[in-house]
Formats: C-alpha cells, sequence, structure tokens
C-alpha cells in the first residue's frame, strides 16, 4: 500500500472519530460510553477505506467481531457501528443487525 494511500484512509478515519465523539457527547453520553463506542468504530474500520464502506464489508467487519467477542459486547459494538453509520457516514443504509443478549434467550 502507499503510504499517502494509507495515511489518507487513517485522516479520513480520524477526522470521523472526533466528528463522532463531538456527536456523542452533545447526545450527552457518558465519558465511558463514549470511550467505548469509539474504541468499538476504530477497531471495526481499521484498515477500511470507510468513503467505500459496503453492506458487504460491514457484515465481514460484524463476522470478523463476532468470533472475537461475546455476543454482549456485539451488541455494543453494532449499536456504535449503526449510529457512527447514520450520523458521521450519513449512510442509513448500512446497519447491523444487533444480537439478542445472553439474558433475552
Amino acid at each position: 500500500m502507499n503510504r499517502s494511500v494509507g495515511n489518507k484512509q487513517n485522516n479520513n478515519l480520524t477526522y470521523a472519530l472526533n466528528k463522532f465523539q463531538l456527536y456523542l457527547q452533545r447526545e450527552g453520553r457518558s465519558k465511558n460510553t463514549i470511550d467505548a463506542y469509539i474504541r468499538s468504530i476504530r477497531e471495526a474500520f481499521y484498515k477500511i477505506k470507510i468513503t467505500t464502506l459496503s453492506q458487504r464489508k460491514l457484515e465481514k467487519i460484524a463476522l470478523r467481531l463476532m468470533k472475537k467477542y461475546e455476543i454482549n459486547s456485539n451488541r455494543l459494538q453494532f449499536a456504535a457501528i449503526n449510529i457512527f453509520c447514520k450520523q458521521i457516514l450519513r449512510r442509513g443504509d448500512l446497519k447491523l443487525k444487533i444480537p439478542k443478549s445472553d439474558k433475552m434467550k
């Protein structure tokens, strides 16, 4: 990968994460929630070009996260991803189905 391309992708994500943090603060989310959501987005979109994100790529990200984390952790991550896609990327068409809680089964 060309270094300038990699930096541009990182800059796009960094800019989007800053916007996301401000959005969450304006919405009155707690510091712990904001920190958890930012971590979730950073991990989910690591090395992903967010400007060309598709539902297919989003589903691949979901599968990767589901293999790595328990259901309740994925509930938080998927919620963060859904809010990020809708509010920051302005892509209401991109959405993950949030898994049912272990307690709800």
